[in-house]
């Protein structure tokens, strides 16, 4: 009886001793296929990129341009960003990135991924961006003014603007050295037209003005992030005193006894007299002596007359009173604004002939 449980129990112990070897041959076989494998830490979950000038802004996430510390991923820690053979990396999370110092004219691949505490990376996120570069702010051009000129000054204008399809423009300098050798600069600011003016200029002389162009490029449809300067030039050929002019008010002129429209003619002329319902300044600028403008007609012209043919009225004529109102005409007083900053006209003398102060 002892004999049979004894053999009973070595089969036993033999058949658990068999399937305990088996067993465990095959105990580690379901994680056998993660070994060797990384665990990544969270990744950004977009990249959209933005130019500038030598430089780009990266968006990484959906949610916008978030603090750092609201950005919760995970076990990511650190932010990593690679392009060429650059390495750099940010202690911590962000939503954005500036990327500077890109001063080649070039396709730049980013990398951008994060790490957790252990150096495990994240699955990159990867964007191809050309910054603007200098040679393309170097290829920058604008329109070509049309230039108004007298024997001694010369108005230059862009009726259309500066912008384009490539380029916003912003703003402008200028600088020119005069007959005297004196140095001129100015600037037209933000919102306001792109005109200038250029005075006390020697006949039959050229000039060049040195312009510098505040602008933002456009790439494709889009302005790049930055405002960009260049700098471009523009020769003032100023005429001799037998060239010509078109008068935009030939009676008043005539009336003002001025029949041969050459700069020579107007030299040394330093008063004109204009009627109060003039239309039109622009012939001051050709009088490059002028020193006084009358705009109340003077004793050249009288009051304009209406007649009003279904009434068979009259109304006016007749010398300006004093308890009229003098009105400047508001058609091309560019001109005259021009000569009054640049103190050709002098303003006691216009401001007499305006208010009778004397």
């Amino acid at each position: 009886m002892k004999n049979k449980r004894f053999m009973k129990y070595i089969s036993f112990s033999l058949i658990l001793w068999v399937v305990l070897l088996f067993s465990c041959d095959g105990m580690y076989d379901n994680l056998e296929k993660y070994y060797g494998e990384d665990v990544y830490p969270a990744k950004y979950d977009t990249v959209i990129g933005h130019i500038g000038y030598q430089r780009v802004e990266i968006d990484l996430l959906k949610a916008g341009r978030i603090p750092s510390g609201e950005i919760k991923m995970g076990k990511a820690k650190k932010t990593v960003i690679k392009y060429d053979d650059i390495v750099k990396e940010i202690d911590g999370l962000v939503s954005w990135v500036n990327i500077t110092g890109l001063d080649q004219t070039k396709l730049y691949r980013f990398y951008i991924y994060t790490l957790d505490e252990y150096g495990n990376e994240s699955v990159p996120q990867e964007i191809a961006l050309i910054p603007f570069s200098e040679d393309d702010r170097q290829a920058l051009v604008v329109p070509s003014p049309r230039i108004t000129l007298s024997p001694s000054s010369a108005v230059v204008e862009w009726p259309n603007g500066l912008s384009s399809v490539l380029l916003n423009y912003i703003s402008l300098k200028y600088e020119y050295t005069d007959k005297d050798g004196d140095v001129k600069t100015g600037e037209i600011e933000e919102g306001e037209n792109p005109r200038f003016f250029v005075s006390n200029l020697a006949s039959d002389t050229s000039y060049p003005v040195k312009v510098t162009y505040t602008v933002i490029p456009i790439v494709g449809d889009e302005e790049i992030l930055d405002e960009v300067e260049f700098e471009g030039e523009i020769t003032i050929n100023v005429p001799s005193e037998t060239g010509t002019f078109i008068p935009s008010e030939q009676n008043i002129l005539t009336a003002n006894g001025i029949t041969d429209f050459t700069f020579g003619a107007t030299a040394g002329i330093t008063k004109l007299t204009y009627p109060v319902s003039a239309s039109s300044l622009q012939d001051v600028f050709y009088f490059g002596d002028l020193e006084e403008l009358d705009l109340t007609g003077g004793n050249l012209f009288e009051v304009e007359t209406l007649t009003y043919s279904n009434v068979s009225t009259t109304v006016g004529g007749g010398k300006i009173q004093p308890f009229m109102r003098n009105v400047a005409p508001v058609s091309d007083t560019d001109a005259l604004r021009d000569l009054l900053e640049a103190g050709q006209i002098k303003k006691n003398n216009l401001y007499s002939q305006l208010h009778g102060t004397g």
